[in-house]
């Protein structure tokens, strides 16, 4: 999988998580605390890039 498929990946994670928030599967602190994890994974992804 190159780069660019994991960052759709990672992103289409954090659309499902927030769809599920919305729609009570999951509760609140679960979201905040995946949502914080996929977008660390995005900011490692920018620094990777930009060295």
């Amino acid at each position: 999988m190159d780069l660019k498929s994991l960052v759709r990946l990672i992103e289409k994670m954090r659309t499902d998580i927030n769809k599920s928030y919305e729609n009570s599967v999951l509760i609140g602190d679960v979201v905040v605390k995946k949502s914080q994890e996929l977008d660390e994974l995005l900011n490692q992804y920018d620094r990777f890039t930009k060295d």
